[in-house]
Formats: C-alpha cells, sequence, structure tokens
C-alpha cells in the first residue's frame, strides 16, 4: 500500500492535535465502566523496547510517542484511533487476517505457524500499554483521551502504534507489527511487521516486512 499526501497532512494535524489536547476525566467518573483490556506481559514490553531501541539507532524514531492502545486485526473502528483506509495497517479490507499473514511470510521466511498463530489470536482485540518499557532513552505515551507532558524540546514526535506481540511455545520467537509516523521524514513513515529471534535475555532482529509506506 503507498499513501501520499493526504496521510501526510493528517500526521501533521494528529501531532498538533496531540499537542493541544487535555486530558479528559476517566470514564468512571461519569458512571460509565470502562472496557477491560488484557494485561501484556513482561516478555511483550522487552520487544516493544527493542523496535524502540532499533529504529532509535536507525535515526527513525528519535522521539518515540507510544499509543497505549494496541492495534488490531479489526477493520472500521479502531481503539487506538489509528486507521489507515479502514483498518490499522495490518491487513488491507480485502484480506483476512490469515491471508494478511500468510503474505508477510513470504517475506519472513523463518516465521513459525505457531508464532503466528499467537499473534493472529492476540491481535482480535485491544491491549493498553502501560509505562512498563525497559528503556533508558526517554519515551512518551498518548491515547486519544489524554497524553504525557512533552518536553519543550520534543517538537518533531515520532507515533508508534504497536501491536500485541505473537510468541512460539519456548518464546524463542517474536513477531510484532508496528505503524511508524515520523515527525521529521514522512519517507520514514510506514507499516512494518518485525521477526525476531531469542539471544540471551533479549532479542535479536532477523528480519523486516514492509507493508505499507508513505510517500515513496
Amino acid at each position: 500500500m503507498k499513501l501520499g499526501l493526504l496521510c501526510a497532512l493528517c500526521l501533521v494535524v494528529s501531532i498538533r492535535a496531540l499537542r493541544e489536547q487535555r486530558p479528559s476525566a476517566p470514564k468512571a467518573a461519569t458512571g460509565e465502566t470502562a472496557t477491560p483490556r488484557e494485561r501484556i506481559p513482561a516478555e511483550e514490553y522487552s520487544v516493544y523496547a527493542t523496535v524502540v531501541k532499533q529504529l532509535g539507532a536507525a535515526g527513525l524514531a528519535d522521539h518515540p510517542l507510544i499509543s497505549d492502545q494496541t492495534s488490531t486485526f479489526e477493520c472500521g473502528t479502531a481503539c487506538n484511533g489509528m486507521l489507515i483506509g479502514s483498518c490499522s495497517g495490518m491487513r488491507s479490507e480485502t484480506q483476512t487476517p490469515a491471508q494478511a499473514i500468510d503474505a508477510v511470510r513470504k517475506q519472513l521466511t523463518f516465521l513459525k505457524k505457531e508464532t503466528s498463530a499467537d499473534f493472529e489470536s492476540k491481535n482480535q482485540k485491544c491491549a493498553s500499554i502501560q509505562k512498563l518499557l525497559p528503556l533508558s532513552t526517554p519515551y512518551y505515551l498518548f491515547s486519544q483521551n489524554r497524553r504525557e507532558e512533552l518536553p519543550n524540546n520534543w517538537t518533531h514526535p515520532d507515533l508508534l502504534y504497536f501491536s500485541r506481540v505473537g510468541l512460539d511455545l519456548q518464546s524463542s520467537q517474536a513477531l510484532v507489527y508496528v505503524a511508524l509516523f515520523s515527525g521529521t521524514d514522512e519517507k520514514n513513515s510506514g507499516g512494518l511487521y518485525i521477526l525476531f529471534e531469542k539471544s540471551g535475555s533479549g532479542w535479536k532482529l532477523d528480519k523486516v516486512a514492509h507493508i505499507w509506506d508513505l510517500g515513496r
């Protein structure tokens, strides 16, 4: 999928809105009950942190601003507010989740079926990302209802929207999707499926599948 100037303009508007918005009252305060989200285990936070580190090292996400709700395979709506067309970018409107993963497998040739099955199962519904990424460098969370206060030097934050992480039975392989919107260069924006293999207590990059991009 290739997206053009319209999405780039949407990105600028989104960043401005994040800076201007004010946190709203929690739903519980208005008598509504918030929909519970699944708890994300520590292993998945380790994968998120590895993605942020590698994007930063490549100069693609120097100022990571991370959505606190995960992307899903659902189309027509998004709990984190990010839609590419009518879907999250993890699949097209004409694909099923299984078809999307089969297409990704052509690029990620070492992707195990148990890893992709776990990925597909987890990403049927939203989960909340907490500030638990094991990172020494600063990052911030945002949502449709609130944001963390950004420092003045973060004039061009890079927006990251993560999926849940699919793992094999031994937690030796991990698959994650991330949509990156660069705050400095539209050409660096796109949707990536990233495959990792366990290396000691951390994760080593195996391969990246580029699914869509902006402005190329």
